[in-house]
């Protein structure tokens, strides 16, 4: 009986915490914050807090509950340190497509 309460539970506590993704939260406000087409390279080339924290080590009950990495995604959230984010990740995007465009201009002229 008692370990059927443990999972009855688990199942509700699991239930409770469906969609407190810190990481899935925190792309999408990045993604509002860039625009449609930086946010989509953004994530293309894996620079989004969900592909990051995907390659950390897991924390099993933790990461089911909150998503994986959520005490980093957190703390990026914060309006001290998102700012500067924020800021790094256009200045990065800028210049990945500056880079792309004089690839393609390179491509052009020969």
């Amino acid at each position: 009986m008692q370990s059927k309460m443990n999972v009855l539970m688990l199942c509700v506590v699991g239930a409770l915490a469906m969609g407190c993704n810190v990481c899935e939260d925190l792309d999408a406000r990045m993604c509002a914050d860039l625009g449609a087409e930086d946010c989509a390279l953004w994530r293309e080339k894996g620079m989004n807090f969900v592909a990051q924290a995907k390659s950390r080590p897991r924390r099993m009950l933790k990461d089911t509950l909150f998503g994986a990495d959520a005490q980093t995604c957190e703390s990026a959230g914060s309006d001290a340190v998102y700012s500067q984010i924020l800021q790094a990740t256009k200045t990065q995007m800028a210049a990945y497509r500056k880079a792309q465009q004089a690839v393609e201009a390179a491509g052009k002229g020969k």
